[in-house]
């Protein structure tokens, strides 16, 4: 008998294309920040310590321990919190995610605070509003955040401040740019997606972590392009060759991109 023709490779899963409006690379400036206006991009390539979700309808905020880095925190006084970390996050480059790298962090933040330095951006400043007064890794799967005044609402202010990774930003001199420069070409993160490169156009292309604790996502490459004109986006859409776009409600209320339905 013929021998059995072989199983057909499984189908890849197709990648995805969203745009973002405005785009200046993941950093914005000589400090090694993600950039506010990449938000977008950055939540896919970094995490932050704590992870909620925002109900608009009621306003509520959930703080969501089974997708945050912490897999459990609290405080008995709103002044000293303990925050005890997942065992199975691993850095993009495959170095383990310890106490250190949040210890690392927020000291980091406080630091530049204190000298009164140039960078004063949207994550120091949630920084400052949290009362933080000291950080410290009692183990490497637990952290200490000191307060100078009770906070009870801590863990939602650290959801918008991401971690680094220490064993690659240890030892440079904030705000020197050409020592960063290594980490803004090749950012290394915690999150779903992990940098694949730059292109030219100013576009950006993220590939699937095999690795994040969550699962690695089946979106294979992740391709985000700035986009200014509203027209050409919907235009593109429409015709299936861009699945996520930005724009007013009023403009997109017909798509219905038949890659992802």
């Amino acid at each position: 008998a013929p021998a059995a023709e072989p199983p057909a490779p499984a189908e890849a899963p197709p990648g995805v294309s969203l745009t973002t409006d405005w785009f200046n690379g993941i950093f914005s400036s000589a400090y090694p920040w993600p950039s506010l206006c990449c938000t977008r991009l950055t939540d896919m390539i970094f995490k932050p310590l704590v992870t909620v979700e925002y109900n608009y309808q009621s306003a509520e905020i959930i703080e969501r321990r089974d997708l945050s880095l912490a897999s459990d925190w609290g405080s008995d006084d709103f002044i000293t919190w303990r925050f005890n970390l997942r065992s199975d996050v691993a850095w993009h480059d495959g170095e383990p995610f310890t106490a250190s790298d949040v210890e690392f962090t927020y000291n980091l933040l406080l630091d530049l605070l204190d000298s009164g330095g140039a960078f004063a951006g949207w994550q120091a400043e949630r920084l400052a509003r949290a009362k933080i007064e000291k950080v410290v890794a009692v183990d490497a799967q637990t952290v200490d955040v000191v307060l100078s005044a009770p906070n009870s609402d801590l863990p939602r202010q650290l959801s918008a401040i991401y971690i680094l990774p220490r064993h690659l930003l240890e030892g440079l001199e904030q705000g020197n740019a050409e020592q960063f420069q290594f980490f803004f070409d090749n950012p290394v993160g915690l999150g779903a997606f992990i940098f694949a490169e730059y292109g030219p156009g100013e576009v950006v292309t993220l590939k699937s972590n095999p690795g994040y604790f969550l699962g690695a996502p089946v979106i294979e490459p992740l391709i985000a392009r700035r986009m200014d004109d509203n027209t050409i986006k919907v235009m593109l859409a429409g015709n299936g060759e861009m699945d996520v776009i930005h724009v007013s409600e009023n403009e997109t209320g017909w798509i219905r991109p038949q890659r992802l339905q």
